[in-house]
């Protein structure tokens, strides 16, 4: 089968090749990534051949070698990406440090949209194994992800990349990281990339399995960066009405509670600012220091007196017209004795 195939025999003597200069090596890339992606391998023969021949380690040593080398790291890691896609290969990549390596390269050159689509292509091939999503976590690659959703949000090529690679991470154990460091810039996305329905259907799906399968915490977190006012906001146009309530649909109506607060009594400064405060005495009396502390007080919505960052909240959204409401209610409380009061309160 490969022997049919003279492009590809070509192309490896070529990258095999001792001294070979790097614009020949960049070009021999892009070739042998496209050659790669086109060979069906039934025989096994074309994962035998890359073993062999050692092409993931020439690659990625190639590219460690000329890091500051833009062209030749954009068709090194398309052709990479392809490699490790034929077969089991992630091991080979690890045992030379292929994800770090491509971390780096996206840091050195972070405004070089054509490295970063390559770089993350190479990054998703990498995550069939659970090895390859602890590295690309333990080496600061969610928060890279998410810094590349805010400062390329307009280059829907190099989104939808990185919507790829954060699918396959939510299915390991980071998707509420996922969540912290990368919902707000894809919330972010659906309110401002309007012109591109794919793009904005893509983000809906991201957001909807963000959301569904992450813990309370994660999804208190979208609910409160707005993911439901920012769905609703949708022009029908980009996504039909069905669609946006079944999304909807996945979002719990049900009140959240959740505390706020160290584990722990609350702190002398907690007790004496709400003592304090709550006795209505001149702040000015106080020292500069505890004049800064009190100053910004938060009022209990139960019995109406002062605290600080000791608190409860109870988050609270009901439905109408089949829909959450668009500004759900948070509700902030001094002890867990107003919350739970407040709470019976509102018992029907």
């Amino acid at each position: 089968m490969i022997t049919s195939v003279g492009g590809l025999d070509l192309a490896i003597a070529q990258i095999t090749r001792p001294g070979i200069s790097p614009e020949l090596f960049q070009q021999t890339c892009f070739a042998l990534g496209n050659l790669i992606s086109t060979i069906v391998d039934q025989d096994g023969s074309l994962y035998r051949l890359i073993e062999k021949e050692g092409l993931i380690e020439i690659v990625i040593k190639a590219i460690q070698n000329n890091l500051e080398n833009k062209k030749l790291l954009q068709t090194a890691f398309f052709a990479l990406g392809n490699l490790v896609s034929v077969g089991d290969f992630e091991y080979l990549a690890h045992k030379n440090n292929g994800i770090q390596t491509a971390l780096e390269a996206s840091k050195i050159h972070f405004q070089n949209e054509e490295v970063l689509v390559e770089t993350i292509f190479f990054l998703k091939n990498m995550t069939s194994g659970e090895t390859g999503c602890e590295l690309i976590v333990s080496n600061s690659g969610i928060p890279f992800l998410a810094s590349v959703l805010k400062a390329h949000v307009n280059n829907s090529e190099l989104v939808q990349m990185v919507y790829n690679l954060v699918t396959d991470l939510s299915f390991s154990s980071y998707l509420d990281e996922l969540v912290r460091h990368c919902g707000s810039e894809i919330l972010n996305l659906l309110r401002n990339r309007t012109d591109d329905p794919k793009l904005s259907k893509q983000t809906l799906n991201i957001l909807s399995l963000l959301y569904t399968h992450s813990c309370k915490e994660s999804r208190i977190h979208l609910i409160k960066c707005g993911i439901i006012e920012t769905i609703l906001q949708i022009p029908a146009k980009l996504i039909p009405k069905k669609k946006i309530r079944n999304v909807l649909n996945k979002i719990s109506t049900n009140n959240i509670t959740f505390h706020n607060f160290p584990s722990g009594p609350p702190s002398l400064m907690e007790i004496s600012g709400r003592s304090f405060l709550n006795s209505q005495q001149n702040i000015m009396t106080l020292c500069p220091d505890l004049q800064l502390h009190v100053a910004r007080p938060r009022k209990c919505d139960c019995c109406g007196k002062y605290f600080f960052e000791y608190y409860f909240e109870l988050l609270n959204f009901g439905v109408f017209n089949g829909y959450p409401k668009p500004l759900p209610q948070i509700q902030m409380f001094c002890s867990s004795t107003c919350l739970t009061e407040f709470q019976s309160r509102c018992k029907p």
